[in-house]
């Protein structure tokens, strides 16, 4: 009888520590994942080249850096790009229409730097107004852009996709 007592008493510390490797078994490994994840995710991110709008250009159109006066609120309105018209300015005052519906595109790393995309044959007609501007928001949805000049003439871009 002792001896069978002995026996279950050996049968069940031998449960007992195979139990007690199971769980330490389990809890070692779930430390490993846990610091291989934490070594995992301290490495340094990914450098990405930055982009360059200049790449992205059309073929016959160029892209004007402008001055514009409500660039705080125009940023906060549209994305990185829209469809505005802009208006020459005058201490503050809009003037007159230079350009309408044309397309804008915000700087990426300067919320306030902003440039029009426009044929390259109608560009002078930006460069040669007065600035800064004051810049409108329109619906992107329609397709064509004018330049005004002084006189009464409108020349009109159409674009294609």
């Amino acid at each position: 009888m002792e001896e069978r007592n002995q026996l279950i008493k050996k049968y069940f510390l031998k449960v007992r520590l195979n139990q007690n490797k199971k769980i330490i078994i389990f809890f070692l490994f779930g430390l490993f994942i846990i610091f291989s994840l934490n070594w995992v995710n301290n490495k340094d991110p990914i450098q990405y080249s930055k982009f360059n709008i200049d790449a992205t250009i059309p073929n016959g159109y160029v892209l004007i850096p402008i001055d514009v006066i409500n660039g705080a609120s125009l940023s906060s309105l549209m994305g990185q790009t829209g469809i505005v018209d802009l208006f020459s300015t005058e201490n503050g005052r809009k003037t007159k229409l230079v350009a309408s519906r044309v397309k804008i595109v915000q700087a990426t790393d300067q919320n306030d730097s902003f440039a029009v995309l426009l044929k390259e044959t109608l560009s002078q007609k930006i460069v040669q107004a007065q600035g800064p501007f004051f810049a409108i928001v329109q619906n992107p949805k329609q397709k064509s852009s004018e330049i005004f000049t002084d006189g009464a003439k409108k020349i009109t871009i159409n674009y294609q996709n």
